[in-house]
């Protein structure tokens, strides 16, 4: 297999980071400014076009049950395949079709287009990223993807390789470092670890136990959303104030989170714990914390970083509370204006 050709999944993960500067420089809803709080719309909770979406994807499969039994079973097959997602790894959920019909994905879907690396992504593997994919997902060392995958050119990825047929729709693409296995031309799942792609096939096709997915139905709204386990979230605070950590680590759970990019960038993030006074003195001390980054902020002329410090809130709510960031579309979009240059 030639290098050109072995680049495939790392110019798949370029595009998907693409998809996540628009994550990553948008954080939130509810800015302050004359103009009122709401300018963006915060993922709160599912909508109808969340619920339509999540209902037509499900399907009758002959699914092998944890006690050994089969039963058959309105799943999405996605989330069958993803089923086996350890519950320390985080999983990162990108609806990518709907994505792309936002304001702010018009801006990335334009960046794509003028990106000379997509395009030769396209002709190489026949699947328009922008056009067939529809969803993708991110889970320790795995990806799956979900569209019409139909137009695949099996020598783009199986050539000089070793490719094998897994049970009634399954196939296996096999690298040095990577490996791709396709079902029913609407799935693939890439993983540095084969045994990873194996289990989802089996899973979906009935040979292998399946239980439940990742992440709840009712967690599964917005445009970027997904599961953040607490030693993930701990990791990302190590700069913070040690015993702060120190109580979230004793506290916290487990954490969900939720992307809106409609009409700006807005981002609603959960923690859940046990104790409804501990985790209410936590909200208020990050609420804290928060006022002062953003008087810090403001005072040393960080314009932009302080209006995001600005829209922030935390809403105590029993034994959980969430925090709500948002960034307008006028932002995001300086942000991503000149991204494919």
């Amino acid at each position: 297999m030639t290098s050109k050709k072995r680049r495939w999944p790392w110019l798949l993960a370029a595009l998907l980071l693409l998809v996540f500067v628009g994550w990553l420089t948008s954080e939130g809803e509810n800015w302050h400014t004359g103009l009122g709080r709401e300018r963006v719309k915060f993922p709160r909770a599912m909508r109808e076009s969340d619920s339509q979406r999540l209902e037509s994807r499900r399907r009758a499969l002959g699914l092998l049950l944890a006690g050994g039994g089969k039963e058959q079973r309105d799943v999405d097959p996605f989330d069958v395949a993803l089923s086996a997602a350890a519950s320390e790894d985080a999983v990162v959920f990108i609806e990518a079709r709907a994505l792309l019909d936002s304001s702010i994905g018009q801006l990335l879907a334009d960046c794509l287009d003028a990106d000379t690396d997509a395009q030769k992504f396209i002709d190489e593997m026949g699947v328009d990223p922008v056009v067939d994919i529809e969803r993708i997902a991110l889970s320790g060392n795995t990806v799956v993807v979900g569209g019409d995958l139909s137009g695949l050119k099996r020598d783009a990825v199986g050539e000089s390789g070793k490719t094998s047929h897994v049970g009634g729709q399954g196939e296996i693409f096999d690298q040095d470092e990577v490996s791709m296995g396709l079902w029913s031309d609407e799935l693939a799942i890439i993983s540095k670890d084969r045994s990873n792609i194996l289990g989802a096939i089996d899973r979906i096709e009935g040979r292998a136990p399946f239980e439940k997915g990742p992440l709840p139905e009712e967690q599964r709204y917005g445009h970027i959303y997904g599961r953040l386990p607490v030693s993930k979230l701990l990791a990302m605070l190590s700069d913070a104030d040690a015993d702060f950590v120190s109580k979230l680590r004793d506290a916290v759970e487990d954490a969900s989170f939720h992307v809106d990019l409609s009409d700006g960038a807005a981002l609603v993030a959960e923690l859940r714990g046990k104790d409804e006074q501990t985790m209410n003195a936590l909200a208020r001390t990050l609420g804290g914390a928060l006022s002062l980054l953003r008087i810090k902020a403001a005072t040393e002329g960080e314009k932009e970083l302080a209006e995001l410090l600005d829209s922030a809130k935390v809403l105590p709510q029993g034994t959980s509370f969430t925090v709500e960031v948002a960034l307008p579309f006028e932002i995001v979009e300086q942000a991503l204006r000149n991204c494919a240059k």
